[in-house]
């Protein structure tokens, strides 16, 4: 059966209207900190993998927030989410993959506890391999 393009944007609308999120493509995660980066100091960010819509909707848009609530958050949905802590020195970098999870990847986060910005966070759940750089100007996040 072939579809009409009023029914194919039909069909996608009605996708949408429902909540539908699409599977988060994420592949790996690089981190890289500048020499200078967070004042000189080692950063502390959570990576958290999100596998339900009900846990995408309570993650918070703020770093301060998360690191407030994490504890609480995590408890009330161990099998919708995992975090990943990584404490990373200055000049240094690392590679995170996703974790191995029986559900579909719906989204991926960043907190990370940073001076001169205070808490910074990222979306990253559009980008197939993220990019996050801390420098002494604050933390980019980029595909």
């Amino acid at each position: 059966m072939r579809l009409t393009r009023h029914a194919a944007c039909a069909a996608v609308l009605a996708l949408g209207a429902c909540g539908y999120v699409p599977p988060a493509r994420l592949a790996s995660i690089s981190l890289a900190a500048d020499a200078d980066a967070n004042a000189r100091h080692a950063t502390a960010i959570d990576i958290v993998f999100v596998y339900s819509k009900a846990a995408m909707e309570k993650m918070p848009t703020d770093a301060a927030q998360w690191f407030d609530k994490r504890d609480d958050l995590v408890k009330a949905q161990p099998t919708e989410m995992e975090v990943k802590p990584v404490k990373l020195a200055i000049g240094r970098s690392t590679t995170v993959t996703p974790p191995e999870h029986a559900g579909t990847l719906l989204g991926v986060y960043s907190y990370a506890n940073y001076i001169p910005d205070g808490a910074t966070y990222c979306n990253l759940s559009k980008f197939v391999h993220a990019t996050i750089h801390l420098s002494s100007s604050g933390v980019a996040c980029s595909q």
